[in-house]
């Protein structure tokens, strides 16, 4: 949070992503807020490299679960790009209507 680099080093399920996902999450949000910056259609405000495409899955599911008000897409190798965003806003729209009630089979 003081904005210097770091490096983690833990086993798996102990909450690094969080870590590291917190801190961003919570600066990005008070420094849009403040600016009136948090609109669609700007220029990204954050990228998070991973090695793996499992690890930027769960990078991009833990974002979009912990701040679902920001625009969160994980892009990686070995799939058209096209695909990714399909899915990506597909999902985000589905999520959005199941908490607003308003989905339903049609949705799936």
């Amino acid at each position: 949070m003081q904005g210097r680099d770091m490096i983690g080093r833990a086993r798996t399920g102990t909450g690094k992503t969080l870590a590291f996902g917190i801190p961003i999450i919570d600066k990005i949000i008070k420094s849009t807020l403040n600016m009136g910056l948090l609109k669609r259609g700007k220029n990204p405000l954050c990228l998070v490299l991973a090695p793996t495409r499992e690890l930027a899955r769960q990078v991009e599911k833990e974002f979009t679960e912990s701040a679902p008000s920001l625009d969160t897409i994980g892009l990686y190798g070995g799939t058209p790009f096209g695909q990714q965003m399909f899915v990506s806003v597909l999902n985000r729209y589905v999520r959005r209507r199941k908490k607003t009630g308003q989905a339903n089979s049609d949705d799936v």
